[in-house]
């Protein structure tokens, strides 16, 4: 489910599912947010363009991290000018400043217009569900955010402080680190190394990231530097809990 599909097999027409217009869709195959999904998206609750959504057919399912539970993001609930980036993310590695945990992959409770997005969920769930060019609070949702729909751009290397979408693929006990695919599996090209203070914290964040296996999504929040390794295009180091979020497919 998304708030947004695409017109045309080549994703160069955007239609969002709370278009005034959208009942003209009515039955109408669409294209997911993916460049690599095939999957066909139709519009569910046209009459009501407040409630509208995207949906996959069931004979062309996702693949990778598209379909995921954050399927829709209430802008009503938040105030644009209120974020403040890349400010939000140097907050999530304080441990205390949220106390949201997100490896417990409970929901965010709905708030009020004169709320900020805080939360590493709340961030993911704005940013998947807007296309990769446009732009929140004046910020290109691709210099927040690097997932499925910039990967090109990606490939060529993470400096700095962003969101990347991903999953898992192995970890070194000795080296207290994670590593993870990007783009998600199966359509991974690199990895992305993750490196933890202490045992214990790598141990609580594998608790909850290995039954996920290859096919979780997880979402992780660092401040991102080079690599010498070339398949590892960045790496970066976890120092609070609330830097990782695990977000469940639909």
């Amino acid at each position: 489910m998304a708030d947004y599909a695409y017109k045309d097999e080549k994703r160069t027409q955007i239609i969002y599912a709370n278009s005034k217009d959208i009942i003209d869709f009515k039955g109408v195959s669409c294209y997911c947010k993916n460049p690599k999904c095939n999957s066909k998206m139709y519009i569910v609750n046209p009459d009501h363009p407040d409630k509208a959504y995207f949906r996959a057919s069931k004979k062309t399912p996702h693949r990778g991290s598209c379909g995921s539970e954050l399927h829709h993001f209430n802008r009503g609930e938040f105030n644009p000018n209120l974020f403040k980036f890349p400010d939000i993310l140097v907050n999530l590695e304080n441990e205390s400043s949220n106390k949201e945990y997100q490896f417990k992959n409970h929901s965010d409770k709905v708030g009020n217009a004169d709320k900020a997005i805080k939360t590493l969920r709340q961030l993911y769930s704005m940013c998947t569900n807007t296309p990769i060019s446009d732009k929140y609070a004046g910020i290109r949702i691709g210099d927040i955010i690097a997932d499925s729909r910039n990967v090109k751009e990606s490939l060529k290397g993470i400096i700095g402080r962003k969101i990347i979408e991903c999953n898992f693929y192995k970890y070194d006990k000795d080296a207290l680190a994670i590593y993870f695919n990007y783009p998600c599996f199966p359509d991974n090209e690199a990895l992305i190394q993750v490196s933890f203070e202490s045992e214990e914290k790598l141990k609580n964040a594998l608790n909850s990231i290995i039954p996920l296996s290859h096919s979780g999504i997880i979402v992780i929040s660092a401040n991102w530097n080079a690599s010498n390794d070339e398949k590892i295009i960045c790496k970066g180091t976890i120092y609070s809990q609330n830097q990782i979020a695990i977000v469940k497919k639909d």
